[in-house]
């Protein structure tokens, strides 16, 4: 057996704490019996161990969050690609024509000059969005 000194605070009806009358909480000081100090601490060792298990259970629920977070933004980037693909309709037809490639020299033209196009108005696109115009070591812009 044990003693040990226990402060509480006496409640209302309303589950609110007792206040003095200078508005501060009415804190009292009892002195309670342990009977077995070995089952207090079995319980204190109890109480950790389980805190600890919280602990790891949302340190993984976090962990599986975070992949989930970053698997939503990369289907993200992924479908505003794929929006930009769909609304560029020239951009969606050299991709289209692209599949189809035959060894006729004015289709490989034709496509040729539609990356082009497709290339400049990337390139208008990424100095717009950054303010930086794109350099390129050689002096005219062509991707061929």
């Amino acid at each position: 057996m044990a003693l040990k000194n226990v402060k509480y605070v006496l409640i209302n009806e309303e589950n609110e704490p007792i206040k003095n009358e200078d508005g501060s909480l009415d804190i009292k000081t009892a002195e309670i019996i342990l009977e077995n100090t070995a089952e207090v601490e079995e319980f204190n060792a109890s109480n950790l161990e389980n805190s600890n298990q919280q602990i790891n259970e949302l340190q993984t629920k976090n962990t599986e969050l975070t992949s989930q977070i970053k698997q939503q933004t990369l289907q993200l980037k992924q479908i505003e690609v794929i929006d930009f693909i769909n609304s560029n309709e020239e951009f969606k037809n050299v991709l289209l024509k692209s599949y189809d490639i035959n060894d006729d020299n004015d289709d490989i033209e034709i496509i040729k000059t539609q990356l082009q196009s497709v290339y400049d108005e990337l390139i208008k696109v990424q100095t717009v969005n950054t303010g930086v115009e794109y350099q390129k070591q050689k002096k005219n812009k062509t991707i061929f």
